[in-house]
Formats: structure tokens, C-alpha cells, sequence
């Protein structure tokens, strides 16, 4: 069944942002929603007696009184799950803890790549460092693969530190470039896949002052240093792709 275009863009936003119209319902969609034979009443009570999984709890966006009904689901945008979206900056000095650590100092997340830099319109991988206060940064370092990360060393010639800036301490990954780093096999997308994030920081202060360095807190990467990686899992839950309308 053919829809209307500008009604698929509203189908992709949020619950609050639907399109205003909707295709009604053809005769075997009217069947599969269970669509109500009665008219319904706008500001009744929503105690519907309609499917939850086809009539889920938004505003209302078809005309008149009837709810609309998803007639087509599928994965939606790929975001990181919320039990790794943020993970502890840890820091230290030789081999001793130099007491800079900041509690939840790394948050990750997949949004709009910033619109003014180089890769405005695609998705990034937005990785946002908080050092403890009065400290300096004078460098950071970034490494995302496919695999766990075992190379600790030459960390200046990691590939992805051009993502990087120090000031705002941050990375801003495309999405694309994170795809490429799959191998044997190959993916298309990020759904559903584990990715692994080595982030630090170099960094001085009045307690510190012959330097520190700071990983976001994981996995430890060889032994006699701070290096850490952290397993960042990645999910596209299920959305709304299609919705159409009840006979009014």
C-alpha cells in the first residue's frame, strides 16, 4: 500500500512529534488492528480495549475520533544501551591510584554529529571525558575496534585520536568509521553489536604535578599502566515504522 511521503518523516520522530495524517487502514489491516466498531469518544477514559502492541499510548494523530494502529514495526536508530552508556574516568601515576578520579567521568552516546564540523549529517559516536577540577589536559588518546584492545603502546598513532579535541575535552566518532573497523565478517550496521572504547587523558595538577593518566574504567591493557578499554554495547530497539488509521 502505497503512503504518503511527508507522513513517513513523522512516523521516524517521537510519539509527540507523529505527522498529522495517516493512511486509513486497508481491509485486512482493519481486521489485523482489531479496529473498534463503536466510536470512540476523544476525551474518554484511554482505557482501550485495543492490542497494546498495535495501539501503543500516543497522542492521537488520525482525524476525528480514531486511535492509529502500527501496522509495521522494525529496529529503530541505533543507540548505546543504557548499562554501558557511562563509565568511570580512572586515574593514576606510576603504579599508585593519584586520587583524580571522577565517578562516571565518561558518557557515551550516539547522536547528530555536530553540524559546523566535517561530518555534519551523519551520526557520531559522541564521547565526553570530565577530568577532576583544577587540573590541565595535555593529551588524549582514542582507540575503538571490534575486538578488544591489546596495543598499549605508540599511543599517539592511535587512528581514531583525530576525532579527538582537548578543549571541550571530547570525541565525536562517525558511525561509519566505527562500521569499518568490523572484519570477518563485515556489518552494515551497528545494531545489536558490542564495540570497545580505549579513551584517555593526560593530565597535571597542584597534587599531581609530574602528569597522570586517565582511561575511561574497563579493562585493563597489559600490565604496568593505566591503559584501560571499556565494552560498549550498542542496540537499535523496536519501533513504529508504519502506522494507519481506523475507519473514523
Amino acid at each position: 500500500m502505497l503512503y504518503k511521503p511527508f507522513a513517513l518523516v513523522g512516523l521516524l520522530l517521537p510519539s509527540l512529534g507523529l505527522a498529522d495524517t495517516f493512511d486509513t487502514c486497508s481491509t485486512s489491516e482493519i481486521t489485523t488492528c482489531n479496529c473498534p466498531t463503536t466510536p470512540v469518544k476523544r476525551f474518554q477514559s484511554r482505557e482501550f480495549t485495543f492490542p497494546e502492541h498495535l495501539f501503543p499510548r500516543t497522542a492521537n494523530s488520525c482525524s476525528g475520533d480514531a486511535p492509529p494502529c502500527c501496522v509495521e514495526k522494525g529496529p529503530g536508530p541505533v543507540q548505546v544501551s543504557p548499562s554501558t552508556s557511562k563509565t568511570n574516568l580512572q586515574c593514576g601515576s606510576k603504579f599508585g591510584d593519584d586520587q583524580l578520579d571522577v565517578t562516571d567521568g565518561v558518557v557515551y552516546k550516539i547522536e547528530d554529529c555536530p553540524a559546523s564540523g566535517p561530518y555534519s549529517g551523519k551520526k557520531c559516536l559522541h564521547i565526553a571525558i570530565t577530568a577532576a577540577a583544577t587540573t590541565t589536559i595535555s593529551d588524549i588518546h582514542l582507540q575503538v575496534d571490534d575486538d578488544p584492545i591489546t596495543l598499549n603502546t605508540k599511543l599517539g598513532k592511535w587512528p581514531f585520536n583525530s576525532y579527538c579535541t582537548l578543549s571541550p575535552t571530547e570525541c565525536w566518532v562517525p558511525v561509519d568509521a566505527i562500521i569499518a573497523t568490523f572484519e570477518n565478517p563485515s556489518v552494515s550496521s551497528l545494531c545489536d553489536t558490542a564495540v570497545y572504547v580505549a579513551v584517555g587523558i593526560s593530565l597535571s595538577s597542584k597534587r599531581c604535578a609530574s602528569g597522570a593518566t586517565c582511561f575511561n574504567q574497563g579493562t585493563t591493557i597489559g600490565s604496568g599502566n593505566w591503559f584501560m578499554y571499556f565494552t560498549l554495547d550498542l542496540e537499535c530497539p523496536e519501533i513504529c515504522l508504519r502506522k494507519c488509521c481506523c475507519p473514523a
